[in-house]
C-alpha cells in the first residue's frame, strides 16, 4: 500500500505503529488518535470510540460541521454492551457503516467470555500433560486474549508460569502493542522453540496432517494439540488424526460480531435514537439486502 505526499492515516498509536512495521508508512503520515479523542479533519470532527476488535481498532464518529449530519463508521468491531458505549453524543446518526461479516443466523456462537472459557476447559482436558505440544492458531493480529488465557488457565492448574513461543515477526507485532501486555506477560513471550511448549502459529499450519509430524518421533512431545479460534465454527469441534498423535480444536471464537450481536446493535442504535427516522445501515462487507434485512428486521 503507498501513500501520497501530504495524505494521512488517522488512527491509534498501537495501529500506528503497525502501520509504519507493516506498510512502511512514515511516521509523519500518521496522526494518532486515542479512544475518547475528537480531531477536526476536514471540516469534521472525528471521535475514536472502542471496537473491541484486535488490539488498536477503534470505531469513527464522523460529525460534519456543514450538514450537522453524524455518520458511524464501526471498521471491524465485536459488539458487546459492557465494552462498546453507545454514548448521547453519537445521536442522532445518519448513516451506519456496519460489520456484517457474519449477517447470517447461523453465525450466533458464543460470547468471547464463554468461547475463552470452553477453549481453557478443553485444553485442561487435552493439553495438561508437559509432554503435550500445544498450537493457537492467530492471524498477524488478533486472538491475543484467546492464547494468553488458555496458557494461564493452565498454568494456574500446573502451578507454573510458561512461556510462549512466537515467530520474530510476530514479536515485533507485539512490540508494537506493548501497552495492551503486563510487564509479566511480556516476560512470558520468547521466539526460542526450545523454551515453551505453547506456540504462535498462523491459521494455515493447523492440519491435521502436518501437526502430527511436529512430534512424531520426538524426545520431548507424545502429543500436539491445536486450537483453532474462529467465527466459522458454528460451535466447538474435536478432531484427530489416524496416529492419534493431533488433535485440532475448533472453538467459536471471533473478533467480529455475531449475527445475535449485531441484531442487539442495531436494536440498540434504534433505541437510542430520539427522532422518527432511523439512521441508514450500510454495511461494510458484501451483504445481500435479503441477508441485510434478517439483522434490520425486528
Amino acid at each position: 500500500t503507498s501513500f501520497k505526499q501530504g495524505n494521512m492515516v488517522y488512527c491509534t498509536p498501537a495501529t500506528g505503529r503497525l502501520v509504519q512495521l507493516k506498510l512502511k508508512v512514515k511516521r509523519k503520515q500518521i496522526r494518532y488518535v486515542q479512544v475518547g479523542e475528537t480531531i477536526i479533519v476536514r471540516g469534521c470532527s472525528v471521535t475514536a470510540f472502542e471496537a473491541n476488535h484486535c488490539p488498536g481498532a477503534v470505531m469513527f464518529l464522523f460529525h460534519v460541521h456543514s450538514s450537522g449530519h453524524k455518520h458511524l463508521h464501526v471498521g471491524d468491531f465485536r459488539y458487546d454492551r459492557s465494552k462498546i458505549k453507545l454514548t448521547a453524543g453519537m445521536f442522532p446518526l445518519e448513516n451506519v457503516y456496519l460489520d456484517t461479516t457474519y449477517c447470517d443466523p447461523k453465525y450466533t456462537f458464543p460470547s468471547q467470555d464463554q468461547a475463552i472459557e470452553n477453549a481453557c476447559r478443553l485444553a485442561r482436558k487435552y493439553a495438561s500433560s508437559p509432554r503435550c505440544l500445544v498450537y493457537f492458531g492467530t492471524y498477524s493480529i488478533g486472538k491475543e486474549n484467546m492464547f494468553m488465557r488458555v496458557v494461564h488457565s493452565l498454568a494456574e492448574s500446573e502451578r507454573v508460569r510458561d512461556n510462549i513461543c512466537v515467530s520474530k515477526e510476530k514479536f515485533r507485532i507485539l512490540q508494537s502493542l506493548g501497552e495492551y501486555f503486563s510487564l509479566e506477560e511480556w516476560a512470558q513471550f520468547t521466539i526460542d522453540k526450545k523454551k515453551s511448549r505453547f506456540h504462535v502459529v498462523p491459521m494455515n499450519q493447523l492440519k491435521l496432517e502436518t501437526l502430527a509430524k511436529k512430534v512424531k518421533g520426538s524426545k520431548f512431545y507424545d502429543k500436539i494439540v491445536a486450537f483453532r479460534p474462529t467465527g466459522w465454527s458454528k460451535s466447538a469441534a474435536v478432531s484427530h488424526d489416524k496416529s492419534g498423535l493431533a488433535t485440532l480444536i475448533s472453538i467459536p471464537y471471533s473478533e467480529h460480531s455475531s449475527f445475535s450481536e449485531l441484531k442487539a446493535f442495531v436494536k440498540d442504535i434504534r433505541m437510542r435514537h430520539q427522532v422518527e427516522r432511523s439512521p441508514t445501515f450500510i454495511p461494510t462487507v458484501a451483504t445481500s439486502k435479503e441477508k441485510m434485512n434478517t439483522i434490520l428486521c425486528p
